[in-house]
């Protein structure tokens, strides 16, 4: 497990447990995005099915396991170039969970990013969960429960996976990157204790740029920048470009969080801004129902891009938050 960075109060929980194998037939991981959820259900797959008394990582069951590659643990996702689960790919699994296992005494499936189903393609998720086959357990990955139907969340145990301490997290980024400390702050700050999340940050190219851009943003709010400058910030590379696109309304999202947070008097540790002043002088001209506003905008086209005007969205943002039409 030496290789395995954190959650091993979780991991040692399943080694007592497969002592016993009196195990649920359904687990719901719950934590943010490079948390390590994934990493974690090859772990307790690996914990379940070798032949020791733990995981040992080391042999051929365990080598395919945290490779994905096992065919008696298989992992689900959505296709590339979608961001739906299809229900057909839902019901294949189920069929599959009927058929013995070909290797091992156990059938795992590990649906990662289980949110990203449908209401319909839940419901058929339910069926195997009310009344699951012997010998085989199910795995829904998630940055938080409360997007899965209540009816799998009664029927699923709950496991969240740890956080790391931002100690730890620039110790870790300052190993592998030695010669780039601004950029190791700002990963620190924005993963909030996701690991994976910060590595990611520092090298994925677009990631980094997204963030650059929503800080020239609040930064020309700051200067009280005008609609047209604004909107040229905020739509000129992204629109056309869909994982760009989250990516930036996804830390827009985190930076109208810190300035709600302050502009409230509330006492809470920054999530995106590291400068201070800025965040702080943001919170003091902004208007607080504007930013409510534009905050459901951006919740809106990160979850329904495909159905809605970007271009518009992108457009109304700039439009609520410049004092070009402000009452």
């Amino acid at each position: 497990m030496a290789f395995i960075l954190g959650n091993r109060a979780v991991l040692s929980a399943f080694e007592a447990v497969s002592k016993t194998e009196k195990y649920s037939h359904a687990y719901i991981i719950e934590g943010a995005e490079g948390s390590g959820k994934l990493t974690l259900a090859r772990a307790i797959a690996a914990t379940i099915v070798c032949n020791g008394e733990k995981a040992c990582f080391e042999c051929p069951t365990c080598r395919k396991i945290m490779e994905g590659i096992h065919q008696d643990v298989q992992e689900i996702r959505c296709e590339e170039g979608e961001n739906v689960i299809k229900i057909e790919t839902v019901r294949k699994m189920i069929l599959d969970a009927h058929i013995k296992p070909a290797e091992c005494n156990k059938k795992i499936f590990i649906i990662d990013g289980a949110q990203k189903t449908k209401v319909e393609t839940q419901n058929a998720l339910l069926q195997i969960f009310e009344e699951p086959p012997k010998n085989v357990l199910i795995f829904l990955l998630v940055p938080n429960r409360n997007l899965l139907l209540s009816t799998l969340k009664s029927r699923a145990v709950t496991l969240k996976t740890e956080k790391f301490s931002s100690e730890f997290i620039k110790e870790e980024l300052s190993r592998r990157y030695p010669s780039d400390s601004e950029a190791i702050d700002e990963a620190v700050l924005i993963s909030d204790g996701a690991l994976g999340q910060a590595i990611d940050l520092m090298e994925n190219e677009d990631k980094r740029k997204a963030v650059t851009l929503v800080k020239k943003y609040f930064s020309a709010l700051r200067e009280k920048a005008s609609y047209a400058k604004l909107s040229s910030i905020l739509s000129l590379e992204i629109k056309n470009d869909k994982a760009y696109l989250f990516s930036v309304m996804e830390y827009f999202s985190l930076a109208l969080r810190d300035i709600l947070v302050q502009s409230s008097g509330c006492e809470g540790t920054s999530m995106f801004f590291a400068d201070s002043e800025l965040l702080s002088a943001l919170a003091k001209r902004l208007d607080r129902q504007k930013l409510l506003t534009v905050t459901e905008t951006v919740m809106r086209i990160l979850r329904d891009a495909g159905k809605i005007n970007v271009t518009l969205a992108l457009s109304g943002i700039s439009l609520t938050l410049s004092d070009d039409f402000s009452q």
